[in-house]
């Protein structure tokens, strides 16, 4: 009974609208759905998923001047009209028209709108700590997952008004659920990244290993034979469990355990999602939505982290990301039209061997050089001199910063668990105890004994000496 309890106080904790994310992943799965509005098209989400690059790209290079973009009024209205209009064009080409134009056209409006407000959302995650964003975008995903399997069940008739307003929440609960975040005490969204003196280089690794998994979902052969339920038990499976880690067994909750299960099912998936080897496609299905989502879920986690950390623009992390990751879905998506049918059986099941092969590699080669939450994933300070290269991201060295990279590097020489290394990061910016508390899910005693471990592993007595520990390890890094 305590565990419910829990359980009931944790989720009505939640905002409601630090959830719209879900509703967004709902609204484009159900728009795209042929068995529900019949004109949408592969061909047509393919040229959306151009438009998503191309704003992601543009929007990530003009970060620095747009950034925050939930401020820009013009971006929430534009975003808000182009998913809707979107909407109205596959619905009505599919209810009256049935032309198959409309939706084409239709499709690259709210796809366009997408990629600009996912941006958005990371914006929002960006200046949460790792255990709000392993909460609430976990929490976000099963309540969006609930929402599509259910709806998907209505007709066109039906769903229609439904897919003109869903976006509309979704874009305005983005720029509240910012907003909210922004008015909080010591938010990260007050030390918005400015003109730099250093540099950090940005986590090729991580965007490298996506870029991969994109590529052999574009190229691979769409599972069939699946039960809509069992795809629900799939995506819902590991978001679930991670919201239960937060909010019923916190004492003990590692965000890095999400590694534990993400990188063997993922692997699985990569295998088992080839047709040639004649998996039953529920199994397939289950298992590489399952990964897709825990992945999604990781690398979600993973770049606000940076961003959080570092006082990086989440616009311009995010954005270069997913311009890549969804680029390497296109060429996936081309080479299988292309190629495929001028091959023979052996040819293409042995290409896509080679593809799983060279996946399951990146996954072990990389997940093992990154075994936590907090680990780098290649990004590495820069001294500011000369030009910036290609792979570099501007950062400024401001007073949170600073803490931010200390507090990593003490936490290491010190041997600090990834749950202390987050409470260490929260009391170097100086924030409450009520306040951490809050930000951890977590009751009044049990940050207590956090607190007490951590200070006998530096072996200091108060948060003063912590301070000065602190200031010592910043004056180190910027010696060096």
């Amino acid at each position: 009974m305590g565990v419910l309890v829990k359980l009931y106080r944790g989720l009505a904790g939640i905002p409601l609208v630090f959830l719209g994310i879900g509703i967004q992943r709902a609204w484009a799965a159900l728009l795209f759905d042929e068995a529900i509005f019949s004109t949408a098209s592969q061909e047509a989400y393919v040229a959306g998923m151009a438009c998503t690059v191309a704003v992601n790209f543009l929007l990530a290079f003009f970060a620095p001047k747009l950034c925050p973009l939930y401020k820009r009024g013009w971006v929430i209205a534009a975003v808000a009209v182009l998913s809707s209009l979107g909407s109205l064009l596959v619905v009505g080409d599919t209810l009256v028209v049935r032309s198959g134009v409309l939706s084409f056209f239709g499709t690259l409006l709210a796809m366009t709108a997408t990629g600009a407000s996912m941006l958005v959302w990371c914006e929002f995650f960006g200046a949460l700590n790792v255990t709000r964003v392993a909460l609430f975008y976990s929490a976000a995903l099963v309540m969006g997952e609930l929402l599509n399997y259910f709806l998907s069940g209505l007709s066109a008739e039906l769903l229609w008004p439904l897919m003109v307003v869903m976006p509309l929440v979704n874009i305005l609960w983005a720029w509240d659920s910012c907003t909210r975040v922004a008015d909080e005490p010591g938010s990260a969204f007050a030390s918005a990244p400015t003109p730099a003196s250093g540099r950090v280089t940005y986590p090729v690794k991580l965007v490298v290993l996506m870029a991969v998994v994109s590529f052999a979902e574009g190229f691979y052969l769409v599972v069939e034979g699946a039960s809509s339920a069992l795809v629900l038990f799939g995506s819902a499976l590991l978001p679930c469990l991670v919201v239960l880690a937060v909010l019923v067994d916190s004492v003990r909750f590692r965000v890095d355990m999400v590694y534990r299960v993400v990188v063997p099912v993922s692997i699985v998936a990569m295998i088992t999602m080839m047709p040639d080897l004649g998996v039953h496609g529920g199994v397939a299905a289950f298992l590489f939505n399952a990964g897709d989502v825990g992945f999604a879920i990781v690398v979600m986690i993973v770049f606000s982290g940076i961003s959080y950390r570092y006082g990086l623009s989440a616009v311009r992390l995010n954005g270069i990301e997913r311009g890549i990751r969804y680029s390497a879905y296109i060429v996936g998506w081309a080479l299988n039209a292309l190629l495929v049918p001028a091959l023979d059986e052996g040819q293409v099941f042995g290409l896509r061997v080679g593809l799983a092969v060279v996946s399951v590699a990146l996954f072990a080669a990389l997940f093992v050089s990154n075994s936590d939450m907090f680990s780098r994933w290649g990004v590495q300070l820069v001294q500011a001199t000369g030009g910036a290269r290609a792979a570099e991201v501007r950062v400024d060295y401001d007073d949170q910063v600073l803490r931010s990279l200390a507090c990593e590097t003490l936490s290491k020489e010190h041997g600090l668990t990834a749950r202390e290394q987050e409470i260490a990061l929260l009391l170097s910016q100086k924030k409450t105890n009520l306040q951490i508390e809050k930000q951890l899910v977590i009751a009044r005693g049990t940050l207590k004994a956090h607190v007490n471990h951590i200070y006998t592993k530096l072996d200091i007595h108060s948060r003063a000496d912590f301070y000065t520990m602190l200031d010592a390890y910043e004056r180190r890094i910027v010696e060096c």
